[in-house]
């Protein structure tokens, strides 16, 4: 299930100047009822993608768009690839090992793992959770200022 604090975190995030762009939410098709969730509590323009596009397509996508804002999953590899400037939010994973591969990337973390990371079944990622909208937000204009002419 979407949790409120997603929704919230999405909402303080599009608060800035966003130029009239919209969220594109890309995915696997497992996450789409979560999105569809997560997009009912939103007011600002989106985009639900999850599940809808091919390999092709998703690095398509990438390679039109000004950011890529997401966890340290498959997409945010294939950002990379196509060269889109990314925030990418890192739980659990080794940012230096598994980290975005392109110049202009950021990698954040609310605080570092637990020593006794369980990894994917914790209950409490405070490696995440304890993120800030702020310091998401911080992240974005960075990129963002960095791309303006």
């Amino acid at each position: 299930a979407c949790r409120p604090r997603q929704a919230q975190f999405h909402r303080a995030l599009y608060g800035r100047e966003n130029c009239g762009n919209a969220w594109q939410f890309v995915g696997g098709s497992g996450e789409l009822a979560r999105t569809n969730e997560l997009i009912s509590l939103l007011s600002h323009r989106t985009h639900n993608l999850v599940g809808s596009l091919s390999l092709g397509e998703l690095m398509a996508l990438f390679e039109m768009s000004s950011l890529f804002l997401g966890n340290d999953g498959g997409p945010m590899h294939l950002a990379a690839a196509m060269g889109t400037p990314i925030v990418a939010m890192f739980g659990f994973a080794d940012e230096s090992r598994w980290g975005p591969r392109c110049e202009e990337s950021i990698v954040l973390r609310g605080q570092e793992r637990c020593q006794d990371c369980s990894r994917k079944d914790c209950q409490d990622p405070v490696c995440i959770n304890t993120l800030s909208p702020e310091t998401v937000k911080s992240a974005i204009e960075t990129l963002i200022e960095k791309e303006s002419p």
